[in-house]
């Protein structure tokens, strides 16, 4: 991870403050803004990324191609690491963007939704804020956003606990670590 106080050194500072506030709002049951959170959480990780020397510019990623656009992210990221594993997490990534589309509740008040944002993916239970229509779904698993962001902190490179202490005190701490065992045992053998 590039040294001082650039943009790039902060991304993942950023990125882990969003995924407190994402678990936190998880447990508090604020669906789409956990969702939100966790979109922001992975931009800024995969950003930080692409953000390193020979890769591209902030410019660039703040540009439209990239913007707040994860799967476009994610792609260009997969390109670079060239690690088939990652694959395994498209289906997730997809899914993650679609809350990037209820940032704002102008459509979820004019379409409705069914926002799903479970512990473990077997579990499947729907909120529904309109039963007379079908709606969108929003489905994630928190379980697979942990295992996404320790495989992001290791391909990126980011001891999130040196890079975010604050994160990892006190309530926030608390959240972060709950049901993670990869980040609790990271944060034990650091």
């Amino acid at each position: 991870m590039p040294g001082g106080n650039s943009p790039t050194t902060k991304f993942p500072d950023y990125a882990i403050q969003y995924y407190v506030l994402a678990k936190f709002a998880h447990e508090a049951r604020q669906t789409p803004v956990a969702g939100n959170c966790f979109h922001h959480a992975v931009e800024l990780m995969l950003k930080h990324y692409l953000l390193m020397p020979g890769h591209l510019t902030l410019k660039k990623l703040a540009g439209k191609k990239y913007g707040h656009n994860i799967p476009r992210l994610w792609r260009k990221f997969k390109d670079k690491l060239a690690d088939p594993t990652l694959d395994q997490f498209d289906a997730f990534i997809d899914e993650l963007h679609r809350f990037d589309s209820i940032r704002y509740p102008d459509d979820l008040f004019l379409t409705g939704a069914s926002l799903a944002l479970v512990q473990k993916r077997e579990q499947n239970p729907k909120v529904i804020y309109s039963e007379t229509k079908p709606v969108p779904e929003f489905n994630l698993a928190l379980e697979d956003m942990d295992t996404l962001m320790n495989v992001l902190f290791d391909k990126c490179s980011v001891n999130p606990q040196a890079c975010a202490p604050f994160s990892f005190r006190g309530l926030a701490g608390e959240f972060l670590l709950k049901d993670n065992p990869t980040l609790q045992a990271r944060v034990k053998n650091h």
